[in-house]
């Protein structure tokens, strides 16, 4: 696998459902830890894919090392907490391996940070992403699946 390859949907899934708060920060942990170092960089790159795609703010990266439980100190958290620009998030994602785990965990809370607010912004009360239905409702996740099996998404 190479960074350009694409997660499986169902990846793509347990990174927005964890975003949520559907999925606990250990189970997150526990998944991303049993990763390849290469398959952990590809998640790492889609992370930062989803932040831009979020939009971030100027303060995610403070709030999200704030809120992350990581030390302020840590790398990723030093790189991230003066404002989340692309060559910051990929300057995270070329750490060495000792900070993968780190940096997945602040990319996590950056990308809920920027997703959650672009959600108000831009969807209100109306649900027009799948990524904002309420992945934590085992119902909506097997009708995501079944639309995405299908190719409607």
């Amino acid at each position: 696998m190479n960074r350009e390859q694409h997660l499986p949907f169902e990846d793509v899934l347990f990174l927005n459902q964890a975003a949520q708060h559907a999925v606990a920060a250990s189970a997150f942990e526990d998944w991303f830890r049993i990763m390849t170092l290469e398959r952990q960089k590809i998640v790492l790159a889609k992370l930062v894919e989803m932040i831009l795609q979020a939009k971030p703010g100027l303060e995610d990266g403070k709030v999200a090392v704030q809120v992350s439980g990581l030390k302020p100190t840590f790398t990723p958290c030093v790189l991230l907490s003066k404002g989340v620009q692309k060559s910051d998030l990929n300057k995270v994602v070329g750490l060495p391996e000792s900070e993968n785990l780190k940096a997945a965990v602040l990319l996590l809370e950056v990308f809920r940070q920027a997703d959650c607010r672009r959600r108000q912004r831009e969807c209100g009360n109306e649900e027009r992403h799948w990524w904002h239905r309420d992945l934590r409702d085992p119902r909506v996740v097997q009708e995501i699946f079944e639309q995405h099996r299908r190719g409607v998404l």
